[in-house]
């Protein structure tokens, strides 16, 4: 599948993205993609796209996380796969709770980017209720 819309709730909030591609095998394991242009660094570890996706993933499709395999995989032919050790979505979730709680603060600090929205924490995830929802956001 490709370009897969997707919106799940966390802690009161809609959070709605669009997965690059998601790819089955015949064991049931999916393989959750995200393309990226530019290049592979230690930063794409930490971020929380891939994550967010994997919880879409859970909750809309009820695939446990010993079954999803996440990467970022680069026009390059990189690849930078997101280990979904135990307690994976969990961790992650609250990871999302707590910036959700920093934005509703007014204390989260955007980083602006030509190549995602200036208001959201993740690229390539909006958030209900985002000043970014009154223009359009571009993919990230």
């Amino acid at each position: 599948m490709v370009e897969v819309p997707f919106t799940v709730e966390v802690d009161g909030s809609e959070i709605k993205g669009r997965i690059d591609a998601v790819f089955v095998d015949e064991d049931g394991t999916i393989h959750i993609i995200d393309w990226k242009s530019g290049r592979p660094n230690d930063s794409y570890k930490n971020r929380l796209q891939l994550p967010i996706y994997a919880l879409a993933a859970n909750r809309l499709w009820g695939v446990a996380p010993e079954k999803m395999r996440l990467a970022y995989v680069f026009a390059s032919g990189e690849k930078v796969s997101i280990e979904t050790g135990e307690n994976f979505l969990e961790e992650k979730e609250s990871e999302v709770r707590k910036l959700l709680e920093e934005i509703r603060a007014g204390r989260f600090e955007p980083t602006p980017s030509e190549y995602a929205c200036k208001f959201c924490p993740v690229f390539g995830i909006g958030i209900e209720g985002c000043p970014g929802d009154e223009t359009e956001i571009p993919k990230g």
